[in-house]
């Protein structure tokens, strides 16, 4: 683990007493690697010849049934003009969206070459993503790439014509297979089709699209006898019900793919409009794929993403297969709702069917809210932390049977502040005593269901007295929906903190919450296994 920290090591050495190592496998990740001293530490070794030697890894998602990934379209918008001469300062913008909505994979459109160079520095994304094609294809003219996450692998990149300017000229669509660190395939697709006018050009392009959209149908038929999830991305410049002829629907018709817009609101058919967004930029995925959330990026080169003329559509995707839910509820139970899942799902400490948690509400679909008001049941409770600007434009769609109760909560990755702010642990102590007098199951949920519902989760598990193991790994199956948005150190930041100034979680719970016996007591025999 030392070695993997810097890359300039030969061989492991990072002082200490030396004789002491944590080693993992190649694709495993190390965030930071520490040591305890045995004989001065507060925390205490068991041995005072040997230093304590301790890592954060994070162990990489999975394509597998019912795994999930963060996919998105992006067409940055080249720099060629006199008018786009902005890029240097949409630059920091374009990187902030990839990095900070933990993508995966990104479909990027008019991306010229001196943007993808500048991209890819170590300054912005060359730390976490590598891309195809490397190449330089044709700098005077807007090529398609795609940027992918170094926890994937490329198995192989191609690329194909397509049509512009009714077959007069021609675009590449840019073609990946990639793999995860567990042997999962799937193809990722970028595609641009023509807008109606181009400079220099009198062709009205519609039937350039229509014959793009035919050749997408027949190529993505014969990338499905591979048997691998299919991702079909890009600025197919149409909208939503333009007549027969409408490319969407010729995609979607194919039989191979569906927009993501279709799955995540349970559309049959084609989509005859789509409020997300501009309606030119476009997810297309496998047909048995599910998608658990899907949101934008709003576009603006100066205050937005930094695109001036396309936003950003991002997709939680969840590959084919389910996982098992005989016992437990996860993500792709409930449509229109990310991170959720059954509180239970990873240990024994807390009763099954009784405490769920996830992200917000606000695009829960009718589907999805007939599944969850089936897990509520008639007297449920949800309790929503987020802020008032949280909930603003963002309200909860209704549960039948369920009432909702606002307890606002200060958002914060680490969760320190859960200990040292007073109107925190105010905030915190009304949502335990409110999950504990609930009459029936309880789901909490934040934003994003990760941090301020993870921390109220794992007070819930710690008063039933799960180890710092069982917490953790609940903890960390928000990993699913953000594989790079959690971290073991945000979680351990708070329980330290807890331990520093209470002597305990218990002692936290107790003084620093202020919770009687009789509310421990209540969280027990509500949650208890």
């Amino acid at each position: 683990s030392a070695e993997d920290n810097n890359k300039t090591y030969d061989c492991p050495r990072d002082g200490g007493s030396g004789v002491d190592y944590i080693y993992a496998t190649p694709e495993v990740q190390i965030d930071w690697t520490k040591r305890l001293n045995g004989t001065s530490d507060s925390r205490g070794a068991a041995a005072s010849d040997h230093d304590v030697v301790y890592a954060h890894v994070i162990v990489p998602s999975s394509a597998a049934a019912g795994g999930t990934i963060n996919v998105a379209t992006f067409n940055i918008y080249h720099s060629n003009q006199q008018s786009e001469s902005y890029w240097s300062q949409r630059l920091e913008r374009t990187s902030t969206v990839i990095k900070n909505n933990h993508l995966a994979v990104v479909g990027l459109q008019e991306a010229r070459q001196d943007q993808q160079r500048k991209m890819m520095t170590g300054d912005y994304l060359g730390k976490l993503y590598d891309k195809f094609p490397v190449g330089e294809e044709r700098p005077d003219f807007s090529p398609n790439a795609v940027l992918y996450s170094k926890d994937y692998t490329l198995v192989e990149g191609k690329k194909f014509p397509i049509e512009y300017d009714n077959g007069k000229d021609v675009n590449a669509m840019v073609q990946v297979l990639l793999q995860d660190k567990h042997g999962g395939k799937f193809y990722f697709i970028s595609t641009h089709d023509p807008a109606n006018v181009r400079p220099g050009s009198e062709a009205t392009n519609n039937q350039s699209r229509i014959d793009n959209a035919k050749f997408y149908v027949s190529h993505l038929n014969e990338l499905k006898k591979d048997g691998y999830p299919i991702f079909l991305v890009g600025d197919f410049n149409s909208r939503y019900g333009t007549g027969p002829n409408d490319p969407n629907c010729i995609i979607t018709k194919g039989g191979v793919v569906r927009d993501s817009w279709e799955i995540y609101k349970n559309i049959t058919g084609c989509a005859s409009g789509r409020p997300l967004g501009n309606e030119i930029d476009k997810v297309f995925m496998s047909n048995d794929m599910g998608v658990s959330n899907m949101w934008i990026a709003k576009r603006g080169k100066l205050d937005g993403n930094g695109s001036d003329a396309h936003d950003t559509i991002m997709v939680t995707a969840i590959f084919p297969g389910t996982n098992d839910t005989k016992t437990t509820a996860r993500s792709s139970d409930i449509a229109g709702v990310r991170n959720f899942r059954d509180a239970a799902a990873s240990s024994n400490v807390l009763k099954k069917g009784v405490l769920y948690r996830s992200g917000q509400l606000s695009a829960l679909t009718p589907k999805g809210a007939d599944a969850l008001s089936s897990l509520l049941g008639n007297n449920g409770t949800i309790i929503d932390v987020r802020t008032a600007s949280q909930r603003s434009g963002n309200k909860d769609e209704n549960v039948a049977g369920s009432k909702n109760i606002s307890i606002p909560i200060d958002g914060i990755l680490d969760q320190e502040p859960m200990v040292t702010d007073p109107k925190r642990r105010t905030q915190i102590a009304k949502a335990l005593r409110a999950a504990a007098n609930a009459d029936g199951p309880v789901l909490i949920h934040c934003v994003s269901g990760k941090d301020r519902t993870g921390w109220l989760v794992a007070m819930i598990m710690y008063a039933n007295g799960a180890t710092n193991a069982q917490v953790m790994d609940e903890y960390m199956l928000s990993k699913e929906a953000f594989p790079t948005g959690v971290k073991q150190a945000w979680l351990n930041s708070g329980i330290s903190a807890a331990r520093d100034k209470y002597g305990s979680i218990d002692g936290y719970l107790k003084k620093g919450l202020g919770l009687s016996d009789k509310d421990l007591q209540k969280l027990r025999q509500k949650f208890g296994a």
